[in-house]
């Protein structure tokens, strides 16, 4: 997933933590996991490792401005960067699918709109 909507969560993540010289030091939450399914078709990996691909992969951000986002984005190529907000949900709508529960702020805000925070960075 080095292009794809997983790709952009990474870069919301790594771009945003202040770690720059000129930036404070932001503090940011971040929960992921996966889902796995019944989807045998990406199961790649079975006969050289043992391991079944999940179909899904989550992931919650909350940012230190108390705004939150969350994705749970289809484990395949169809998830590009551009469709990245196409997989936005509540957090506990993950919560209802894997039974982890987030520890938000209580000025918390849920947002489904992504946020326009990806600013250049080195992701290196």
């Amino acid at each position: 997933n080095r292009n794809g909507a997983w790709r952009f969560t990474e870069e919301i993540t790594e771009c945003n933590r202040g770690t720059n010289k000129d930036e404070s030091n932001v503090s940011l939450k971040v929960w992921g996991g996966v889902i796995w399914g019944e989807d045998q078709s990406n199961d790649y990996f079975i006969e050289s490792h043992g391991v079944v691909t999940p179909d899904y992969l989550w992931k919650v951000i909350e940012f230190s401005d108390g705004k939150v986002n969350a994705w749970i984005i289809p484990n395949d190529a169809q998830a590009k960067r551009s469709t990245a907000s196409d997989y936005l949900v509540f957090p506990h709508e993950i919560t209802h699918i894997t039974g982890y529960s987030f520890e938000l702020s209580q000025h918390a805000i849920i947002s489904l709109v992504a946020v326009d925070k990806v600013k250049p960075c080195s992701l290196k």
